[in-house]
């Protein structure tokens, strides 16, 4: 699988909002676009290489205007498109591989997300995370910051007989949401691109 069932099941909101948050992303369904169109502009800035880390050649600030959410990546990074149906983009070092990979989907839900929410969506993340095969959660997290809501979770999980890492950043705003995954193929390979995964984690800007 590529970046397979990206969303665990039960990612939901039971009362007011009665959308399911659930992403498949599967083998074969990816294509490539090496280049933007005029809705995703990419806009570069030179970075300085460092040592011991993967080394940035330069970072591009992806523009998605249709979907209302801004991504700063390393420049060299491969983009895909996601499976029809779901409005987000998938971002890898690697050409034709995408086991290690940056991905953002926005959601738009039926009804805002309000504080009465939150312990719904809390319980949700936290169920759809234990019915992962093989899950190890090492960090969970969540900011309450009206109006945006959000819940961080880093965790190890079972893809056949292979060990995947994966770090999920699920943040709602009003009537809007925003999926951030960033995942290794392996715990190593988590752990060598952790660097450029954290900066682009941290910097996605929504509106």
């Amino acid at each position: 699988s590529l970046c397979r069932d990206i969303m665990p099941d039960g990612w939901y909101l039971r009362q007011s909002v009665t959308v399911a948050v659930r992403s498949s992303i599967r083998a074969g369904s990816y294509s490539s676009r090496l280049e933007p169109d005029s809705a995703n502009e990419w806009n570069e800035v030179t970075m300085t290489e460092r040592q011991g880390t993967p080394l940035y050649t330069g970072m591009r600030n992806y523009i998605a205007e249709g979907l209302g959410f801004k991504l700063w990546l390393p420049s060299d990074w491969h983009e895909y498109e996601m499976e029809p149906g779901h409005k987000g983009r998938v971002f890898s070092p690697y050409q034709n591989d995408f086991t290690t990979c940056i991905s953002a989907e926005k959601f738009k839900l039926k009804y805002p997300v309000k504080e009465d929410d939150i312990k719904t969506l809390r319980e949700g993340f936290k169920n759809g995370l234990k019915s992962m095969k093989g899950v190890r959660i090492e960090k969970f997290e969540e900011s309450q910051q009206a109006p945006i809501y959000m819940f961080d979770a880093v965790f190890t999980y079972l893809d056949g007989d292979v060990q995947r890492k994966r770090w999920v950043r699920n943040v709602y705003w009003g009537n809007g949401q925003l999926v951030l995954i960033a995942q290794g193929k392996d715990v190593a390979d988590y752990t060598y691109w952790e660097p450029m995964f954290f900066n682009t984690m941290y910097t996605a800007d929504i509106k």
